[in-house]
């Protein structure tokens, strides 16, 4: 019995090693990830060398504005390593990038997104447009248009396309949305607003 345990164990560790041999020969994300699903010796080095990888990897994207790429594979090599102060800042701006993007494509946009958005990102490039978006919000799909007066009036705010307008224009727009809303809405919603 002990001279088949020391060789299964023997056979265990000769079989890891061939696979960290293979994988660093092949010096590949999945090579390094397929060794860490069935050996262990190496654990530490392949975890390590996978965190290295992406975090090379997201910062290319990152390069080529591929946001949402970027940020899963930052977010995945922080699960293996401490990223550098540069892929921190990379990741962040990934993140807004990211959460802008949702946003504006969203088919339909919810007011949390939306302050979730404002609370997280305050200095956003895009806090402007973001700001027109909860105008927007509470024209087309609240139709309060109180609200929308009064955002209109604490806000400086841009349209969809990065157009800054001032108070008078998106008092303008409020009052057309809130006519074209009544002019559409049957009579029953009307007496109630």
């Amino acid at each position: 019995d002990q001279d088949a345990q020391t060789r299964i164990a023997q056979l265990e560790r000769q079989a890891d090693e061939t696979a960290w041999l293979k994988a660093k020969e092949t010096n590949t994300i999945t090579a390094f990830e397929g060794y860490l699903k069935n050996y262990k010796i190496h654990e530490s080095d392949a975890k390590r060398r996978l965190g290295d990888m992406y975090e090379q990897r997201a910062n290319r994207y990152y390069g080529n504005s591929s946001f949402s790429f970027a940020k899963a594979d930052f977010e995945t090599a922080k699960k293996y390593k401490s990223l550098s102060q540069s892929s921190l800042n990379n990741y962040a701006a990934c993140c807004e990038e990211v959460a802008f993007s949702n946003l504006k494509n969203a088919k339909e946009r919810h007011l949390i997104d939306i302050q979730l958005f404002q609370s997280k990102y305050p200095k956003s490039k895009y806090s402007l447009i973001v700001n027109g978006y909860l105008i927007t919000f509470y024209c087309h799909t609240r139709h309060d248009y109180d609200e929308a007066r009064k955002a209109a009036k604490e806000l400086t705010a841009a349209t969809d396309d990065g157009v800054v307008r001032d108070k008078r224009w998106w008092q303008r727009y409020i009052k057309e949305a809130e006519r074209q809303y009544k002019k559409k809405a049957p009579s029953s919603s009307r007496s109630s607003k």
